[in-house]
């Protein structure tokens, strides 16, 4: 056999694979990627106007959002004085299983709300908003993760009276009074959501519900304010007055957001949709898991 014949006899073959590889290529990469159906249901459809694109915001608001809020205000309220929100009469004495519960709350609720930050990039309102709902989760889980942290230290600082008297065991009241000093977190989210929020109402103002719970929070607001100038007279103008009202007013103004977004939605309970019942229920129960320190 001479050499071209050799070359003949190489190459052919050598086509007839090449040709079978490119026909599978392309029998492959016309089929089309199949999107999961989990996946397909978190997926918001991108709508024309503020009430279809609120279909991308997956947390709380309505009649369930504000109890939400009641519930992690009351949690915060009581952790701060080294309560059990569980238990009020009972004292905090399980450092671990609280720190456990605390981080598992703060990355179970931050990582929900950015998601939902990253669902709604084509409403900037929601984005605000959204984020505000971000400060809120790290201010409760930061605030959790520090009073664990003292309980746990004073622990080690009285081993012996906390395993004879674990009924009186107690934090100090000073460190507890610095673990609040995570609710500043919370009032720049408060600010930043605002932003979002307001210009939410202006856009749709004229839906009976954003008008009607406008004017009550408005009310309720307004009362705040003149209540913490009548105490500040009385108090010379002490600092802890302003601090508590602009806590206050964070916290009326997180309520007040509730009540807008269902308005805005048209549903005043706040019942996920079909797309957000996953992600609803997940960030309620991340939310809810500092509640359970004891």
């Amino acid at each position: 056999m001479t050499p071209k014949m050799k070359s003949q006899y190489i190459t052919r073959p050598s086509l007839v694979l090449l040709a079978l590889g490119l026909g599978l290529m392309k029998t492959t990469t016309a089929a089309p990627l199949k999107t999961p159906h989990w996946l397909e249901e978190i997926i918001p459809v991108k709508g024309n106007d503020m009430h279809s694109e609120i279909r991308c915001y997956a947390l709380p608001y309505g009649a369930i959002g504000l109890i939400s809020h009641l519930f992690t205000y009351y949690t915060i309220a009581l952790l701060s004085v080294g309560r059990s929100p569980v238990a009020p009469w009972r004292k905090l004495t399980s450092p671990r299983i609280d720190l456990c519960l605390a981080i598992l709350g703060l990355l179970g609720g931050s990582a929900i709300t950015i998601f939902t930050i990253i669902r709604c990039l084509q409403r900037w309102q929601f984005i605000l908003i959204a984020a505000w709902k971000a400060a809120l989760s790290i201010t409760l889980g930061a605030l959790s993760i520090h009073v664990a942290a003292l309980e746990n230290s004073a622990r080690k600082r009285n081993k012996q009276w906390y395993f004879d008297m674990p009924e009186v065991f107690s934090l100090d009241r000073e460190e507890l009074i610095g673990a609040l000093w995570w609710l500043v977190v919370y009032v720049l989210g408060t600010i930043v959501g605002l932003v979002g929020l307001i210009n939410l109402v202006i856009h749709t103002w004229g839906e009976p519900v954003i008008v009607l719970c406008s004017k009550i929070f408005g009310g309720i607001a307004t009362g705040v304010v003149g209540l913490t100038f009548l105490v500040c007279l009385y108090m010379e103008f002490s600092g802890f007055p302003i601090a508590a009202c602009i806590v206050a007013l964070g916290a009326l103004s997180a309520l007040y957001s509730d009540w807008v977004l269902a308005g805005l939605a048209g549903n005043l309970i706040g019942v996920p949709s079909s797309d957000n019942t996953i992600l609803y229920i997940a960030y309620l129960t991340a939310k809810r898991l500092p509640f359970f320190s004891f």
